[in-house]
């Protein structure tokens, strides 16, 4: 990734969840603030192996982290492994299986920053 920040990091915690890896990295590439954002998938001994999808992926895209882990971390675990390698000031926590509208991690950044929000919850189904 260039050494300009992103304008988001994207957290994405991954556990057997191998048949949802397709649908979440298109999901991900229609974002219309795909190339200003970071996108972090934490894969921690998955028995689906999500890393083998992930990673050629990742390796494609400099804005996205793989961080696999050999150990079981609960979800809460992996979403900090992810927090802890954000380099934006604004996290956005995704599951694999949440659906995203293209344009949600723009209007996210627009509004935080216009509003000067310090944290917003926003529902994504």
């Amino acid at each position: 990734m260039s050494s300009k920040l992103p304008s988001i990091s994207v957290v994405i915690s991954t556990y057997n969840d191998r048949n949802l890896v397709g649908k979440k990295l298109d999901e991900i590439k229609r974002q219309t603030a795909f190339s200003s954002s970071e996108f972090i998938f934490v894969e921690t001994n998955s028995p689906g192996r999500e890393r083998e999808l992930l990673e050629p992926f990742c390796e494609d895209n400099p804005n996205c982290i793989l961080l696999a882990r050999d150990k079981r971390l609960n979800l809460y675990g992996a979403w900090n492994e992810g927090w802890s390698a954000a380099r934006s000031k604004f996290v956005c926590i995704s599951n694999m299986d949440d659906v995203m509208h293209p344009n949600l991690l723009r209007r996210v950044v627009e509004e935080m920053e216009a509003s000067r929000w310090d944290l917003a919850s926003v529902l994504i189904t």
